[in-house]
């Protein structure tokens, strides 16, 4: 990052998946006021990867990794969540090994901590999938979809891993179709046009380089609230301490 800026070099992340089109309606439903106060949040994905056997054909190199689900899976999670609330103050994380083919975790469970807001991170490669809460065919379908809630003072947003999104509120129930087959693509399309956009405007990336290294950091502060046992404060990583 510094050593773009020095160069004036532009540089942006390809960080696609808060291109995905349900989490822009989400979050124009959220500035809309939709659901009033957000006040908790729920992102969940379940993949039977890690067991009875590997299904890593296409990335075998997962096996391997000291850090797997929130290096690989979570970091585009963090980085989601972070498109539709902002920065969390407090990173909070249990970590699991439940495969005896892998070297780093297949379970993450996080709780990102913010003034009026609660988020929760839940990701199994381990689980077996429940009909009607996971999508199955996991990869083969277009990636991993996860199912995302969003509690506010005026009522809930779910996205449903089969793609469909829903606004419950007192008075009534709304909902919209997306494609899981299609979603992937379309939301890299929407990252490149992002890019070619801001070039055109000169308007700053949405994944800039700062803007990654703030995501970064939540990733670190995970495992070093899991090796700590305790809360930690993903800014002072930043700063360069622990």
């Amino acid at each position: 990052i510094e050593a773009c800026d020095t160069a004036r070099i532009t540089f942006m992340v390809n960080e696609n998946q808060r291109f995905q089109p349900w989490y822009r309606k989400m979050r124009g439903l959220l500035d809309e006021g939709a659901i009033g106060r957000p006040y908790y949040a729920n992102i969940t994905s379940r993949w039977r990867g890690s067991l009875p056997a590997l299904q890593f054909d296409s990335q075998p190199f997962f096996a391997t990794m000291p850090r797997l689900v929130i290096y690989e899976l979570g970091t585009h999670h963090l980085d989601t969540l972070r498109y539709l609330f902002g920065d969390p103050d407090t990173v909070y994380a249990r970590l699991h090994q439940i495969s005896p083919y892998i070297q780093g975790e297949d379970v993450e469970l996080l709780i990102l901590g913010y003034e009026a807001l609660t988020c929760y991170v839940d990701n199994s490669w381990a689980s077996v999938q429940v009909p009607g809460i996971d999508i199955s065919g996991g990869a083969q379908r277009g990636g991993l979809l996860s199912r995302l809630e969003i509690d506010g003072t005026e009522g809930t947003l779910v996205m449903k891993a089969d793609g469909s999104l829903h606004a419950f509120t007192d008075k009534e129930h709304q909902q919209w179709e997306f494609s899981p087959q299609h979603t992937k693509p379309e939301s890299h399309i929407a990252a490149q046009q992002h890019f070619i956009d801001c070039l055109e405007t000169g308007a700053e990336f949405e994944t800039s380089g700062a803007e990654t290294l703030k995501t970064r950091a939540l990733v670190y502060a995970a495992y070093l609230s899991a090796e700590a046992g305790r809360v930690v404060d993903p800014k002072v990583l930043l700063r360069g301490g622990r």
